[in-house]
């Protein structure tokens, strides 16, 4: 009969699938990656970053491998580039500010002048 073609093209198919996932898996681990060391490259002082922790901060120095990151005024800790996640704005664009729709013109008072004040800004959808 014809049971013994049908069952090996089903115990092909398993393994291919697999195969295919594990290259996928790969492959988007790759891209992330390379992402990841894009980011870590164009740091520059002045820009404001989020670490792989959460912790918003504005670059200060950039050395070999490290980075030395404005945490609130005054206190610059250092960190390894790897720490960085993602950068949240270009340099000299000045201080984060909070673009949210609740806020208004008449509603200052969770800024001070430069804008630290208040809660970290939305984190862009990923």
């Amino acid at each position: 009969m014809n049971n013994s073609s049908g069952g090996s093209l089903s115990g092909l198919i398993v393994p291919l699938v697999l195969v295919g996932l594990l290259v996928l898996l790969f492959v988007s681990q790759r891209r992330r990656s390379r992402a990841a060391q894009a980011v870590q490259r164009q740091l520059r002082p002045g820009m404001n970053v989020m670490t792989t922790a959460g912790l918003f901060a504005q670059v200060q120095a950039v050395e070999d491998d490290q980075v030395h990151l404005e945490i609130a005024p005054g206190i610059v800790c250092r960190y390894s580039r790897a720490a960085v996640a993602r950068v949240l704005d270009p340099p000299d664009d000045g201080p984060m500010e909070l673009h949210n729709e609740a806020d208004t013109d008449t509603n200052t008072d969770l800024h001070d002048r430069d804008g630290r004040d208040g809660p970290p800004p939305a984190a862009p959808a990923t």
